[in-house]
């Protein structure tokens, strides 16, 4: 896609105006699974509304956007408020939402449906990327980190994915005073708890952080076969199951 005429001509403005980033998230590949929007922030104090989509104001961080030249693909990861449970749910219920499909799009204020200029052809080149994984989760916010859309290029994402890194495994979730299952698939349920990162917990901070790693912390040494659903063999990031 490339760079829309007048997105260029502001560009080279010294007072282009506000610029606004909005953000998809299709988890329709997932069983069960819908289309979110948010966007970081509102404008005057409404929500967003751009080519007839609606964005619900969310407060979010976003890094790593930007290619540096290395030849390395960037790792973006998004960070999102956890205060009214937007994505809690959807992390609980579809697998983290790893595999959606997230789409960046970047446009200036003046071209927002509603506003004087308004153009939804008016935006920066769209950026896409997968969730690779979730990386944190806790009650003040959820994040995840992104594989480039060149790690996924001519595949197609169904219900099952091989992935490299990341296992695809639901994990028990602890509510109440102790672990709910319902939903779990992985089939850990001893009592040694781990952070994300790894670090020795309490049960009611216990998540695992779906790496190889994180499986051999909760199984012993002499396991002939840790569940995990990762397969660090792959060449590639993700390798759809057929």
């Amino acid at each position: 896609m490339s760079t829309n005429a007048k997105i260029k001509r502001d560009i080279q403005d010294f007072s282009p105006g506000e610029l606004v980033e909005l953000f998809d998230i299709d988890a329709t590949n997932i069983e069960g699974g819908s289309t979110y929007h948010f966007c970081p922030g509102t404008i005057s104090g409404t929500s967003v509304v751009f080519n007839g989509v609606t964005y619900t104001p969310l407060p979010a961080e976003v890094e790593g956007f930007e290619m540096k030249g290395e030849g390395q693909l960037p790792r973006p990861k998004i960070k999102v408020a956890n205060i009214n449970l937007t994505f809690a749910a959807a992390v609980t219920s579809l697998n983290d939402l790893t595999g959606a499909k997230v789409t960046r799009r970047r446009t200036f204020k003046k071209y927002l449906d509603g506003q004087p200029e308004a153009d939804s052809s008016a935006q920066f080149p769209t950026d896409i990327y997968y969730i690779n994984r979730k990386t944190a989760h806790n009650k003040y916010f959820i994040e995840w980190e992104l594989a480039a859309k060149m790690d996924f290029e001519n595949f197609t994402i169904p219900k099952r994915m091989f992935l490299r890194d990341t296992c695809t495994h639901v994990y028990r979730v602890y509510v109440d005073g102790a672990f709910d299952y319902t939903n779990a698939t992985c089939p850990y349920a001893g009592a040694n708890y781990y952070t994300a990162e790894g670090a020795a917990t309490t049960a009611d901070k216990d998540e695992c952080g779906r790496r190889l790693y994180d499986c051999n912390l909760r199984y012993p040494a002499d396991s002939d076969e840790l569940p995990s659903r990762a397969f660090p063999g792959l060449s590639r990031i993700g390798y759809p199951y057929r």
